[in-house]
């Protein structure tokens, strides 16, 4: 029988209810999926962009330490989470630097006095509320004063510090991640590592263990009775000797490494040089 026009209009064939249902159901929930896909890819994008920014905003004032220690002039307060420093800024004005972590492990940086230096005592509340200060991030850190301090110093006395190592954790978890954002810098405090004795970078000879892959290193004799104490960026002890003896740094040195090398003189004097070693 041949369909007309009119007879088309008066069929009521279609979908039926529980088609219209299934139909429906799978459009939500390939929309849901889609709209999830976005959020997940919109948070992710607001994640990355907050770290970025931290870090930014770290990277600077790590930068502005590191600036500032190579030419500072006294160290106050070498505590892993506090570091008070002076820098000379003319022959008569002294510029004075806090960079602490609070209770709350927010950091801050301040400048408690210029012309004049006050002084801050280890343990002084993060920040001094006479000195205000300013948060250098949002996020907090992910530090910890034992296991993983604020800052690393190659030695125990203020008057000896020569090199300070910088270790800025920021907790950048959210919704249920646990990420860590880590930068790190080093910095040496030019008033005690340029002095005393002129090492030249080859009169340091390196070598590897073809076995064990692990460096060795040697002072050269003519430095007599001087001696030698090879550390990495944060302070640790890697090895030590005397001019002309050869040095196994430790066997828990990377492949690859920057180590400072400590050439101290009979008189007491110190003088520093950086290594950068590979043994493949």
């Amino acid at each position: 029988m041949t369909s007309t026009p009119s007879s088309r209009l008066r069929d009521e064939s279609g979908f039926t209810l529980v088609e219209l249902l299934v139909a429906m159901m799978m459009s939500i929930v390939i929309l849901f999926g889609v709209l999830n896909t976005l959020d997940h890819f919109s948070s992710n994008a607001a994640r990355q962009t907050k770290i970025t920014d931290a870090n930014d905003q770290v990277r600077k004032a790590m930068d502005r330490i590191v600036s500032d220690l190579r030419q500072a002039a006294t160290i106050d307060v070498a505590d892993p989470d506090d570091l008070v420093y002076t820098v000379q800024e003319t022959a008569t004005t002294v510029r004075q630097e806090r960079v602490c972590l609070d209770a709350d492990k927010s950091l801050w940086r301040s400048s408690p006095s210029v012309g004049s230096v006050t002084a801050i005592a280890a343990g002084s509340p993060c920040p001094m509320p006479s000195a205000g200060g300013n948060r250098i991030t949002p996020l907090v850190a992910a530090n910890d004063s034992t296991s993983n301090p604020l800052f690393r110093y190659d030695s125990a006395t203020l008057t000896d510090i020569s090199s300070v190592g910088l270790t800025f954790a920021l907790n950048a978890a959210s919704a249920g991640r646990t990420d860590v954002s880590t930068l790190r810098a080093s910095a040496f405090v030019r008033s005690e590592s340029e002095k005393a004795l002129d090492v030249d970078d080859d009169e340091i000879t390196t070598a590897c263990n073809n076995a064990t892959k692990v460096p060795t290193l040697k002072l050269a004799a003519s430095f007599g009775t001087a001696t030698v104490t090879y550390t990495d960026t944060e302070g640790n002890t890697l090895g030590s000797g005397s001019a002309g003896s050869t040095v196994t740094l430790s066997s828990a040195t990377p492949t690859a490494t920057t180590v400072i090398a400590k050439i101290t003189s009979s008189t007491g004097l110190v003088s520093q040089l950086v290594k950068t070693l590979e043994c493949t």
